[in-house]
């Protein structure tokens, strides 16, 4: 399944943010793979390496960050994933809209792959599936540029501000059409 991520601001820099996610049944158990793929000028992209998160992994959304969300179709519950470029990952759980954030290992990459150059980025997640036929999922990039001014792409984005954990900006999909 593929989505195009829009941008909450115009990112000039940016040509385009699109996201595939497919669901792999073949091997003993199944793995959701989100794959995003960036296309503009990158070099105005500033990458964060290891030596610049080591201590910060609660609050990688701070800097270039591939993000999704995750939350079963018949709950409020859902689940966030931060993942840097540089490596460095962050899961939490909430019980409700930005209720109760916990620091979680719930949801997590059993593998992370970033590849670019100056033009194109692209980055697969692969995680274990959730044991659930439908989800509701969030995908969605922060931005840091080489100016330290953010810029967040999601699949919508409400009026006044972006804001990821909005259920309405998620997108509700059956695991089995995947």
């Amino acid at each position: 399944m593929k989505f195009t991520l829009v941008p909450f601001q115009p990112a000039g820099f940016i040509e385009s943010v699109v996201c595939h996610v497919d669901i792999d049944d073949s091997g003993e158990s199944s793995t959701l793979s989100i794959s995003y793929h960036l296309k503009g000028d990158l070099n105005r992209i500033k990458w964060p390496d290891e030596s610049d998160l080591q201590d910060e992994n609660r609050e990688l959304w701070r800097n270039t960050c591939f993000e999704f969300f995750i939350g079963h179709e018949s709950g409020n519950d859902y689940c966030e994933f931060n993942q840097s470029p540089s490596g460095n990952w962050a899961g939490f759980e909430f019980d409700d809209y930005r209720s109760n954030m916990k620091q979680s290992n719930a949801v997590y990459a059993n593998e992370f792959h970033i590849s670019r150059d100056q033009n194109e980025c692209h980055a697969v997640l692969d995680l274990p599936a959730p044991g659930t036929s439908t989800i509701y999922l969030g995908l969605a990039l922060v931005i840091r540029d080489v100016d330290e001014q953010l810029h967040y792409f999601g699949l919508s984005h409400p009026d006044d501000a972006p804001d990821f954990h909005v259920r309405a900006h998620h997108q509700l999909i059956a695991l089995t059409t995947l």
